[in-house]
């Protein structure tokens, strides 16, 4: 039987907003993974309605694959024989005439992955709105492709349980983390480059990425700082690394002091360059992830791979990363989280079987696992030789 060969779409490389980081770089990443592997891909193509990416892979620039997403290139593609589509985000576009999916790929097998339903499970945006239509026309759409790809076990349950997707339609896939967070190479020194661009890190830290969001759950970290012991404190900094609003500092900073914790005790570095997120990654003394809420959880893989030490909550899809439910903590209760973090720090025996722990996850997470799980998802497709044309009608093209 003839197998199909994938017709990638990665305009999510595209977005204005978030073109080097997030599903973005699972775009590149998972297209590179592809091309290293030798897989069946027919084209990578990018969106002819959107500019040309800001940063593209030098590997997918030079792929011979990468093509505007146009009916003559899919009719390219279908010459060499069976097509499905893979459409790595559904949900890019806001504007109406960004729309994600080609009117010319209607009749070719779907597979589109799904990456968090944090639209829905954290409840950010009014259904009314522009966005929340053009969410919900979309969530259709992807409900109905022939499979449904997730990053997570937790996702594909969220999928199956909120949009009644059939358990047989939706596969995981896992993710992994950027070949560039790895650990340092002898020469290199990441507490060098951090005294040079973020002088307010001057003892050992513990790690937190995260957003001014609230299922990112960064003011029970906060709190929870405040409760640890205080020899720890002392000899401790909580290093925050995200991009801030101003109100987003000046109420963390105010839920500080509130609990008592010196200004010099958490440093809010406000968006950071690859580069200085690697060295973070690389100098922390512990990394910390208490999310209510994540569709897989990335910077704990990129964490670890850079060698550190990492804690999460048990929410949502983060068990699922490290495997030990002893680096975990319930995220809505602040003295569990200030255990953890001081266990983590001083118990030098959890230490050794954390970091062990953590090695193990790195080597786990690979993107030759990602790719043979995606290739594999290629048999819940129709068979080729009986396929019918897609089922969905939508026009998606102004959705």
């Amino acid at each position: 039987m003839a197998e199909y060969r994938l017709f990638v779409d990665i305009q999510t490389i595209q977005s204005l907003r978030f073109g080097d980081r997030g599903i973005p770089r699972f775009a590149t990443e998972v297209s590179r993974a592809l091309l290293a592997a030798h897989a069946p891909v027919a084209a990578i193509a990018l969106n002819p309605l959107l500019p040309w990416p800001r940063r593209i892979h030098p590997d997918l620039a030079a792929a011979p694959q990468l093509t505007w997403n146009t009916g003559p290139a899919l009719r390219r593609a279908r010459a060499g024989g069976p097509v499905a589509t893979f459409v790595i985000s559904p949900f890019e576009g806001a504007r109406p005439a960004h729309g994600v999916l080609a009117a010319h790929t209607a009749d070719v097998p779907q597979m589109v992955m799904v990456h968090d339903l944090i639209p829905e499970v954290v409840a950010r945006h009014d259904p009314a709105s522009d966005w929340g239509r053009m969410y919900a026309r979309r969530r259709q759409w992807a409900g109905e492709a022939d499979v449904v790809i997730c990053p997570s076990e937790h996702t594909r349950r969220d999928v199956i349980e909120r949009w009644a997707v059939a358990p047989e339609q939706v596969a995981v896939i896992g993710e992994a983390a950027s070949p560039f967070f790895c650990a340092p190479g002898p020469e290199e020194n990441a507490a060098t480059l951090l005294r040079a661009v973020l002088p307010a890190i001057n003892r050992p830290f513990v790690l937190c990425v995260s957003g001014w969001d609230t299922y990112k759950n960064t003011e029970t970290l906060i709190e929870a700082w405040s409760e640890l012991d205080g020899a720890v404190r002392r000899e401790h900094q909580l290093v925050i690394a995200c991009t801030l609003p101003d109100e987003g500092r000046e109420a963390w900073r105010e839920l500080a002091r509130r609990r008592g914790i010196g200004d010099d005790e958490i440093v809010l570095t406000g968006f950071v360059e690859d580069e200085v997120l690697r060295a973070l990654y690389r100098a922390a003394a512990l990394f910390v992830l208490p999310s209510h809420y994540e569709g897989f959880g990335l910077p704990v893989l990129e964490a670890v791979n850079c060698g550190a030490t990492a804690i999460t909550s048990d929410a949502s899809s983060l068990p699922e990363i490290i495997e030990w439910p002893a680096a975990t903590f319930p995220p809505n209760d602040t003295g569990a989280v200030a255990d953890r973090v001081e266990q983590a720090l001083s118990d030098s025996a959890f230490r050794a079987e954390l970091a062990g722990v953590c090695r193990r996850a790195a080597e786990r997470h690979t993107w030759r696992r990602v790719v043979d799980r995606l290739l594999a998802a290629r048999t819940l497709l129709p068979d080729p030789a009986t396929a019918r044309p897609h089922r969905l009608r939508i026009a998606l093209v102004g959705a």
